[in-house]
């Protein structure tokens, strides 16, 4: 992606949110901040986008994102939803020229979203370096742009911000990726006086630069789009919309010099024309849909059959059969075990035809030269001297380390989301017995990855897995029958198989282990027991097995009480990111128990839980900013983390938290009054839920009384008088 660079509002290098460690900055602009970070689960490199509005928000100094105004935190929030709600939408899509959305959470006060991390480098460094493309190379890059985008517009959804710093091309093959949708920033743009709304001079119609969604649509991408192909095969910048409207509206001649002209001898008139079909200054002259743009390109290439396509994804076939044959064929040369290899991988390879019976031609030359890779290793593996038992071990060994090589492949599908390959790569080498297939198979089928969700597969494989003593998959399996998930839910079983994958030093099933037996769950109630293997699990730096392990030095259960230790144990899981370690912490120095109390201590580590959605700790931070506990007395912060909190549900919040009450009054000076409260009204006053009478009058203006109802959320209201 882009050049690391500095930014005095970015998260610092190193930083850990989460389980992602920050490495650099890929990008940052009016509405956020783009990292490179490092995803210290699956050891994979993500890309994550932080909403950081710099208009309306700036980074505090414990890295929460904060308003910069009680007048620009409402704004805030509801961009905040809104970027959520985009990461919602773009989560949804599965396409390969589509940025492709892991998750999303919320921390810091704010929101990110992980990205699979695109090795590449965006349109702007080809025009920087001077490139005009040819049609031939127009027409490999536009069908899947396109049909990105027309799947993005069924949708309903827009992208808004197309230009070239948004289109990414992979460095593996140069096809393109749409990023860096738009909508979010737009919307905050559009309600925000203190907000400048996001356009791209020279990209950006004119129905953005009006700030109306309405006279927005499909067709609004397309100008945005046909404005890159210009400067494609032009090689300059576009004239801003707002000028050629107001020469439009003066009768003066469109100042954009028409593709027609700029391209012509260079490239075929019904790509030119389609180019200014695209960029008509009214969006109704344009066309409305993609699939009606995709018409008129049509005609511009020599071989038209690249519109067929749209659509229509190319099958992966039988590729990851037709590797492991290869890589068998040559690795295991002794006859007897290569021929029970084939025996069984050909078996598969007629189920998996039997499951993709509907076949392109190109799927089926692949299964045909598949099958002709069989009939060639039989041929290899005829009949020969019987084997040693030496010789039968050496074979099983080059089977296994072979094996283990291609799951490695799928396992890498499986980390980067690409699970269609990761399946297709795993399922044939867990039929064939490999345990890391079959567990991250049994992952598959237990969260719906890239096939339908069953929870009896995924005990099936786990059982697989375990019964070949991989820790993954005994861990897994407990779990199942401790949830009682694709199994009869069996706390006995559970426990035995916590025991198999605890005793391999697998830190889950030895914390588990301690919590079954710390309440009695499968095996009889044993205090010691459970010290014994959180305390395994925690010396691991399992953070779970260190909070656990400190609640049992709080509480003297299994050893005797000892809040020092119960501290030490908590911090180690705190400093890792445990919310719930976090949050303890921070109740024990509000509280002083064990330790004098220090509310600059507390208030620090309930900030962290409060930015990982604890409700206790966000609850807890209310009241910290309200009675002014280890920082300044701060109403408009100690209203946020209440309703934070009560949004989650949390009973006392819902007693504290207050919302605003604005009331808009023509004419503008009129008296505004709640009468049944004593407070005099204020713009945006902060009130707790109920019902609240307003009064509005005006001298020579007849008066206005109406009772407003406040529940969860802030109400504006719009009153004119009537002389």
């Amino acid at each position: 992606m882009s050049t690391p660079t500095n930014h005095r509002n970015a998260l610092p290098t190193g930083y850990q949110l989460q389980e992602y460690q920050i490495q650099s900055i890929l990008g940052h602009g009016g509405f956020g901040i783009t990292y490179l970070a490092h995803d210290t689960k699956l050891d994979a490199p993500v890309a994550i986008k932080e909403y950081l509005p710099n208009e309306i928000a700036v980074r505090d100094n414990d890295h929460t994102v904060q308003p910069k105004s009680s007048q620009d935190a409402n704004d805030f929030a509801w961009g905040l939803d809104r970027f959520l709600l985009e990461a919602r939408t773009l989560a949804q899509f599965k396409h390969p020229n589509i940025v492709r959305v892991w998750r999303f959470f919320e921390a810091h006060n704010t929101a990110y979203i992980v990205m699979e991390y695109e090795q590449g480098h965006s349109f702007v460094k080809v025009l920087r370096e001077g490139k005009i493309a040819t049609e031939a190379e127009l027409m490999a890059l536009l069908p899947p742009l396109l049909d990105g985008l027309e799947t993005v517009h069924k949708a309903g959804y827009l992208h808004r911000d197309i230009k070239p710093g948004n289109i990414y091309l992979r460095d593996k093959d140069q096809s393109p990726v749409l990023i860096d949708f738009g909508a979010a920033r737009y919307d905050v743009g559009s309600r925000s006086r203190n907000v400048t709304t996001i356009v791209t001079p020279g990209y950006s119609p004119f129905e953005q630069y009006q700030g109306k969604g309405s006279h927005q649509g499909a067709w609004t991408d397309i100008y945005a789009l046909g404005a890159v192909l210009y400067r494609i095969i032009g090689g300059t910048m576009l004239v801003d919309a707002t000028e050629r409207i107001n020469a439009l509206v003066d009768n003066k001649p469109d100042p954009l010099k028409p593709a027609v002209k700029v391209g012509r001898g260079r490239y075929s008139q019904s790509l030119l024309e389609a180019i200014d079909w695209a960029l008509k200054p009214k969006n109704k002259d344009r066309p409305q849909t993609v699939a009606q743009w995709s018409t008129k390109l049509l005609q511009s290439s020599d071989n038209p059959t690249w519109l067929a396509q749209i659509g229509r994804p190319i099958s992966k076939l039988a590729h990851g059969f037709v590797s492991l044959m290869a890589l068998i064929v040559k690795k295991l040369i002794l006859a007897s075990v290569l021929l029970a290899i084939i025996v069984g991988a050909f078996t598969l390879y007629q189920n998996f035809k039997a499951e993709k019976s509907e076949k392109s031609e190109k799927a089926q030359e692949t299964a045909r030269i598949a099958e002709e890779a069989l009939l060639a290793a039989q041929q290899q593996a005829a009949p020969q001297a019987p084997l040693t038992e030496e010789a039968r071990r050496q074979a099983e060994t080059q089977q296994g380390s072979a094996l283990a090589a291609l799951a490695a492949t799928g396992i890498a599908a499986y980390k980067r989301g690409d699970y269609a390959t990761a399946l297709e790569q795993l399922k044939p080498l867990a039929q064939l017995g490999n345990a890391e297939a079959q567990v991250y198979l049994g992952e598959m089928y237990y969260y719906g990855y890239g096939i339908a969700q069953n929870d009896n597969q995924a005990v099936y494989w786990y059982r697989k897995a375990a019964e070949q003593g991989h820790a993954n998959g005994q861990y897994n399996l407990g779990w199942m029958y401790r949830k009682g998930r694709g199994v009869a839910q069996n706390d006995s079983q559970a426990v035995y198989w916590y025991r198999k994958a605890a005793e391999q030093g697998h830190t889950d099933g030895q914390t588990n282990l301690g919590f079954m037996y710390e309440n009695g769950k499968g095996v009889r109630q044993d205090d010691s027991q459970a010290i014994y293997w959180y305390r395994k699990a925690a010396k691991q730096g399992y953070a779970v097995g260190q909070n656990n392990l400190g609640d049992m030095y709080s509480d003297g259960k299994g050893v005797e009480q000892n809040h020092g230790r119960a501290i030490f144990w908590y911090r180690k899981a705190a400093e890792q990111g445990l919310a719930q370690a976090q949050y303890t912490l921070a109740a024990i120095y509000a509280a002083g128990l064990g330790v004098p109390k220090d509310y600059q201590e507390a208030l620090k580590w309930c900030r962290k839980a409060a930015n990982q959605q604890v409700a206790a700790a966000q609850y807890l931070l209310g009241i910290m900013y309200e009675k002014g506990l280890g920082v300044s007395p701060d109403e408009l912060q100690a209203i946020l983390w209440y309703r934070k909190a009560a949004a989650q549900g949390h009973t006392e919040a819902k007693n504290k938290a207050k919302y605003y009450l604005t009331v808009n009054a023509t004419p503008s000076d009129s008296r505004i009054r709640i009468m049944n409260i004593s407070p005099t009204y204020q713009p945006g006053i902060a009130l707790k839920p109920g019902r609240y009478e307003v009064n509005v009058t005006r001298s020579g203006y007849q008066s206005k009384t109406m009772w407003i109802e406040i529940t969860n959320s802030d109400v504006t209201i719009e009153v004119t008088l009537n002389k």
